[in-house]
């Protein structure tokens, strides 16, 4: 068995996209979406089962034109306000959502476990956000199912000239580059880098 086989998801990322043209691309810290249950992707038109058996390696083929569904078992309002995706008042202890959140552009980040334990870091990947809806609502004495929230939308390419949609870092076999795999992940980026000493 290869040791890049890609055994699961250690976790899923989100950055909220807040320049994208074709000179210019900047985002947001990474915001971790916590108890991520599930990631799923769909080839539009074309649902595609892959099974560790049938060799699903650490290729990071193109997923451009792929849809993505997102389990996540909690998504606390700060998190959805910190993601763009409502308000949250301390104040008064309420959410209002935002309900025109399709069209929402994060970069959707992840951690791709593999079978020798050093996983794979992945950034770079535009994803346009559809639907953000709740499911599986129910109490505990009621269903041992978690209640969900399911986000869904497309991955596309970025369009930024000169930069490529997808970066992939490797932990090395000492884990020395630890910290740097967890800054490329969670940290704002942005392209064409900024100047030494700029503004």
């Amino acid at each position: 068995m290869s040791k890049d086989l890609m055994v699961g998801f250690k976790s899923i990322y989100l950055a909220k996209v807040t320049t994208h043209t074709a000179a210019a691309y900047a985002t947001a810290a990474a915001k971790p979406l916590p108890y991520a249950g599930k990631m799923s992707l769909t080839k539009k038109e074309t649902t595609q089962d892959l099974y560790y058996d049938d060799g699903l390696y650490i290729s990071l083929k193109d997923l451009k034109g792929y849809d993505a569904e997102l389990r996540v078992a909690q998504l606390s309002f700060d998190m959805m306000s910190a993601l763009g995706l409502g308000e949250f008042d301390e104040d008064t202890n309420s959410f209002m959502e935002n309900m025109s959140i399709s069209g929402g552009e994060y970069s959707l980040r992840f951690i791709a476990d593999t079978a020798d334990h050093l996983p794979y870091y992945v950034n770079f990947l535009s994803f346009m956000v559809t639907s953000i809806t709740p499911d599986n609502y129910g109490s505990m004495t009621e269903s041992l199912t978690p209640n969900e929230w399911i986000i869904t939308g497309s991955i596309s390419n970025v369009q930024t000239t000169g930069l490529t949609y997808k970066r992939v870092m490797k932990l090395l076999d000492d884990k020395s580059n630890a910290e740097e795999c967890l800054a490329f992940l969670t940290g704002a980026d942005t392209y064409p880098p900024a100047e030494p000493g700029g503004d």
